[in-house]
């Protein structure tokens, strides 16, 4: 609980100087005394009714029909965002969202139905789950006759959760993990808070001062009647009109819900940087070539590795997990690790499995050089090899004067004698 609330003093980034002011104001009896009256006041139900019926008013004079929608609990969806996030989506209902309808459908000799499901939604929210970790909390909004025939049809609640999970997929632009959907005993997660339903009134009601509304109109206001247009990713999602209710009945699912998850991970290169490396001389050796590959794999749905199994190859590396979520991964390392010097480190708090694996260093080329080939070298032992061959026998022509010869002899003797005397 004191590692949880510190978190959530890390994400304020308050200050010295704010921190300061609000010790000395909470020491403040005064100041006390308003915090609790103003904390009272928000949390009255029926000042909330008047809060929202003066909103109401506001967005009237701008030319918007709005509506609240509390959220009535019903059951809660537990997965996982883009990967690395724990995700809940609380499946509520409220009578101010139209109800579901359907159509024949006929296809081919087949006859069945068609539905088309509205519902609202708010954009998620962070809260904490049971062990203090961070996680995103969904409301997807029903009508309670549509929340009533899912109770009792297997095949309408299949429907109504894929289309709970379009809809924040679409919408939102993130990425659910459907092969891991669990179902926990809980009917809510986290403080229910209301959305809100926004539409374009056919009459705008005219004030007595229309210089009032011209000023009003002239305001910068953060919604807009025009509809953003649909990003391309969502095109390629199941049909949905545009009062955002889905049409079900088509079988462009996600594919293979029952497969294991691939879990998203990175790759690091990590080494020691030398400056030797980078002499120019022949005997240094620029390289990227990394000491150790880093491995880092988000399991947001484990608890622990207990259930996780690793393999390492020397180029490969292949994990997988069934319980309490399924996951595999298959990732082909760019460089020969190894295997029996690795070392895998799971972190609780952050649900991340790093893997830390050490790279064969490459072979060590020959130093150029420049000497021929019978001349000595030095090996690999820092002796010189001498190669002993037999003097060359040089053949001296005889001279045709053998006299000349021996008087050349004599006085190089003689020259030589004077010297040395």
């Amino acid at each position: 609980m004191a590692a949880q609330q510190g978190d959530k003093l890390e994400d304020l980034n308050l200050t010295s100087d704010e921190v300061k002011k609000i010790t000395e104001a909470l020491k403040d009896e005064n100041f006390r005394n308003l915090l609790v009256e103003y904390a009272q006041e928000i949390s009255d139900p029926e000042n909330r009714k008047r809060y929202e019926a003066e909103l109401t008013e506001l967005e009237r004079e701008r030319g918007f029909d709005t509506k609240f929608v509390n959220p009535e609990p019903g059951f809660v969806l537990k997965t996982s965002v883009d990967g690395t996030k724990k995700c809940f989506v609380n499946i509520c209902k409220n009578k101010l969202v139209e109800e579901a309808t359907s159509t024949k459908s006929v296809r081919g000799t087949k006859i069945g139905e068609q539905w088309s499901i509205p519902f609202s939604m708010a954009p998620g929210r962070e809260d904490v789950d049971k062990s203090g970790g961070k996680c995103v909390v969904y409301d997807v909004v029903f009508n309670p006759q549509t929340f009533s025939r899912a109770a009792d049809d297997p095949r309408f609640k299949k429907l109504l959760q894929d289309t709970a999970l379009d809809g924040i997929e679409r919408q939102f632009a993130v990425k659910l993990d459907r092969g891991n959907l669990k179902i926990p005993k809980l009917k809510y997660k986290g403080c229910p808070q209301p959305t809100v339903i926004r539409t374009t009134t056919t009459t705008t009601e005219n004030s007595t001062s229309g210089t009032k509304n011209d000023f009003l109109n002239g305001l910068k206001y953060p919604y807009d009647s025009v509809a953003p247009p649909m990003p391309e990713t969502a095109r390629e999602r199941p049909r949905v009109d545009t009062t955002g209710s889905k049409v079900g009945g088509e079988k462009d699912r996600a594919p293979s819900e029952n497969s294991p998850t691939v879990p998203t991970y990175t790759l690091t290169h990590r080494g020691i940087f030398d400056m030797q490396q980078c002499r120019d001389a022949p005997d240094a050796r620029t390289s990227t070539r990394p000491q150790e590959l880093v491995v880092a794999v988000d399991l947001p749905l484990l608890k622990s590795a207990k259930n996780v199994s690793l393999d390492v190859f020397p180029r490969q590396i292949l994990l997988e997990a069934s319980q309490p979520a399924s996951y595999k991964l298959d990732v082909a390392l760019p460089y020969p690790v190894d295997e029996d010097k690795g070392t895998a480190k799971f972190d609780k708090a952050k649900r991340r499995l790093t893997i830390t694996l050490p790279v064969r260093p490459a072979a060590v080329p020959k130093l150029p050089t420049f000497l021929p080939d019978d001349t000595p070298h030095e090996s690999n032992d820092g002796i010189a090899d001498c190669r002993l061959e037999s003097s060359p026998k040089l053949d001296r022509e005889s001279s045709p004067n053998p006299k000349l010869d021996r008087d050349s002899s004599l006085k190089l003797n003689q020259d030589s004698s004077l010297k040395l005397n």
